[in-house]
């Protein structure tokens, strides 16, 4: 069953501790409903930084994340319904955007000499397409005086 990052945006901090508990309750609650199928419940966020060509802003961008969980769900659709559950979604303070998060696999180093290996395996979606693949490759890398000085990459014929 694919993993769904919920990334939060949004949500109000509470004004009291007793708002605060009450709030806390309701997140408990949804994340005991949907029981098992959270990977990871994750953790909100501090101030984020905007990274770009232009240099770095500390205002979080156009709509600032302010946490995240990773979900497993048959499908985008029965992620998404788990999302409409929570609770900054149904008080209207907040959104929670979904995103399946793809398979990555790295092995390795394998060592031998003066030279290596690390095996790559990438589930990738080809955005304009939508075509899924699983993108498989070796790389075998030459170390001299303690720096690669040639890669080489093998691919999966599928």
């Amino acid at each position: 069953m694919p993993n769904y990052l919920f990334t939060y945006h949004g949500g109000k901090m509470p004004e009291t501790p007793e708002e605060g508990q009450a709030e806390m309750a309701k997140w408990m609650a949804w994340f005991q409903g949907i029981g098992e199928a959270v990977v990871d419940g994750g953790n909100p966020v501090l101030q984020s930084y905007t990274v770009s060509d232009s240099g770095v802003v500390d205002n979080g961008g156009a709509n600032p994340v302010s946490g995240y969980s990773i979900i497993s769900a048959a499908s985008v659709e029965a992620a998404c319904d788990i999302a409409k559950g929570c609770p900054m979604v149904e008080n209207g303070s907040g959104t929670v955007e979904v995103t399946e998060i793809h398979e990555m696999e790295i092995k390795g180093p394998f060592v031998g000499g003066f030279q290596f290996a690390v095996y790559y395996s990438f589930d990738v979606t080809h955005r304009e397409s939508g075509k899924r693949m699983l993108l498989r490759e070796m790389g075998l890398y030459d170390v001299k005086d303690d720096k690669i000085v040639r890669e080489e990459f093998f691919y999966n014929a599928t």
